[in-house]
């Protein structure tokens, strides 16, 4: 028997895993809940009716928290691809602006939408692979036997449009992304699609007939009636139209107590491991009001970071942030520093004998270390191919060769503060060159990463190619827009007039709609700096025993 109250929002507790039935509202003529079992193997299909758009937010909405609040933290992960998600959803517009991407993340750009639907589908293809090795039957099985860490994705698409790619892409993942721990929830509207070309239009109808027919499917009209088709029991769930449940309306301090719970609940999750699917996330300040972290390597598809900044605007200081926020999230094991100062030598005195760093240069200008630090992280890219080409079909990544490899790979970071400094100082300019556009490129699937500072981008030695592979842009303040257009690649004049300890943040591209302007934390002092430091190796007494680095 189930206890219906125990699925109020007020009354939802933490599980073991993912919760087997949802509260879909309640019946008309008696008050009694409509439970709903999921078994997380098939995708949710909402369709929703004329006039009807409101409450089918509102079930979505309601269905969501559930989980969230159900759930253990680090147990599912819940993406929203839609431009509106502040009107149509305000309590997980509230987790995002409480909790950043921690329990609920948004992606508006409908380029950005199709290309992260279509990393779930290489996803869902990885997964497939780790699942026949581990002879387990889908991905919350290897969840609950501790084969893997990775959560539960649910991929909530609150429209659609006419991109063919991206209904492809859905199809695919209704077909069997449940079983695989990736779950597309959509919401089709009253004509989900329209073409002008009847041909075009015949084949979208052609698409969405399939998700139908993979998709457990609710229909809600304009007075909070819900039709529940599911295709696995056939006329079965035809019964439920004749009871025409409403959908709940919890009270909107009901959904403010949900949302408390789950921030409460994220504040204790630990970071999440490198080898996740976001790679690593670095906590940097607060976005208004709100925690802030950089996300590089993993889904992310922003592998490298370029600071740039006038003289004195705190581009030292950033990365000495980013270093140190490294270490304290991530152990060792996880996360390696290259640290080149070929300025002054200052810049990292502070870092040395840390059990992170791998290796450290305080040189004068003009030393050319960057070169043989270049030579390592493209000896270390051919040893990584060659052990994803080694690993199988389907290992085309970090991420996939961490999820199942006895020994996973630690993330590389090579951290160069004025980089124009170490370029100046090379031997051979051409060859030096050549081998950062290689790191740049080969290094995004292969977790080796790059952060440089730059005082010019307009006549910098890093050519614009290069600055076009480090997508992370991040800028203190600019002298000029010939500047901010020479690190954006386009016109952006919003960090001209930026203040102390702020930073303009931007992985668009360098299109404006992208900016989000950025409270910086600061270790004001160099002693703050040193007992941060002295704590980290506290600690890590030990540095790990390094496996041939370079072999």
């Amino acid at each position: 028997m189930i206890d219906a109250g125990t699925l109020h929002l007020d009354q939802c507790g933490p599980q073991a895993g993912l919760p087997p039935f949802w509260r879909l509202g309640v019946l008309t003529a008696n008050a009694q809940p409509v439970i709903w079992p999921m078994d997380y193997r098939r995708g949710l299909l909402l369709q929703a009716g004329p006039k009807a758009a409101a409450n089918t937010d509102r079930l979505l909405e309601n269905c969501l928290l559930q989980v969230l609040l159900q759930s253990p933290s680090s147990g599912c992960r819940i993406t929203v691809c839609d431009s509106g998600l502040s009107a149509r959803f305000p309590a997980l517009d509230e987790l995002q602006r409480q909790t950043g991407d921690q329990a609920v993340r948004r992606i508006s750009d409908r380029r950005q939408i199709t290309a992260h639907v279509a990393a779930q589908v290489d996803k869902a293809r990885n997964r497939r692979v780790q699942l026949a090795r581990e002879r387990l039957p889908d991905w919350i099985s290897c969840l609950a036997a501790r084969r893997v860490t990775e959560p539960v994705e649910f991929l909530v698409l609150p429209g659609l449009w006419g991109d063919f790619e991206l209904l492809d892409n859905l199809r695919e993942l209704f077909r069997s992304g449940g079983v695989l721990g990736i779950i597309p929830i959509v919401v089709l509207g009253c004509p989900p699609v329209r073409y002008q070309d009847n041909a075009q239009q015949a084949e979208a109808e052609a698409v969405l007939e399939d998700i139908r027919q993979a998709a457990l499917q609710l229909l809600v009209d304009k007075d909070g009636g819900l039709d529940v088709r599911d295709p696995a029991l056939g006329l079965l769930a035809d019964l439920y139209r004749f009871f025409a449940p409403v959908v709940d309306s919890p009270e909107e301090e009901a959904r403010q107590r949900a949302t408390s719970r789950i921030v409460a609940a994220l504040k204790q999750t630990p970071p999440m491991a490198v080898g996740g699917e976001e790679g690593v996330v670095i906590p940097v300040g607060s976005l208004r009001g709100s925690p802030f972290s950089l996300s590089l390597g993993g889904a992310a598809h922003v592998h490298h970071a370029l600071v740039a900044g006038i003289t004195r605007s705190g581009k030292t200081s950033l990365l000495q942030l980013l270093a140190t926020r490294l270490c304290q999230a991530y152990p060792p094991s996880q996360v390696r520093l290259f640290l080149l100062d070929d300025k002054d030598g200052f810049s990292f005195s502070l870092f040395g004998e840390l059990p992170h760093v791998e290796w450290l240069h305080q040189g004068l200008r003009g030393s050319g270390a960057l070169q043989p630090v270049l030579a390592v992280f493209a000896a270390e890219a051919d040893r990584r191919t060659r052990l994803l080409r080694e690993a199988g079909p389907g290992i085309s990544s970090l991420e996939a060769y961490n999820r199942w490899a006895p020994m996973p790979i630690p993330r590389w970071f090579l951290l160069v503060d004025d980089i124009d400094a170490a370029l100046m100082a090379a031997e051979d300019g051409v060859r030096l060159r050549e081998d950062l556009r290689m790191l740049l490129r080969s290094g995004a699937s292969l977790g080796l990463h790059a952060v440089f500072s730059a005082q010019s981008c307009s006549d910098s030695l890093l050519d614009a190619a290069c600055r076009a592979q480090m997508r992370l842009k991040i800028a203190l303040r600019m002298g000029n827009s010939a500047e901010s257009e020479a690190l954006f690649g386009r016109l952006n004049e919003a960090a001209l007039a930026m203040p102390p300890f702020q930073a303009l943040v931007n992985t668009s591209d360098g299109d404006p709609e992208g900016n989000l302007r950025v409270e910086l934390d600061h270790l004001p002092e160099i002693p703050d700096l040193a007992r941060a430091l002295d704590a980290l190796r506290e600690r890590y007494p030990l540095k790990p025993v390094a496996a041939e680095a370079w072999s």
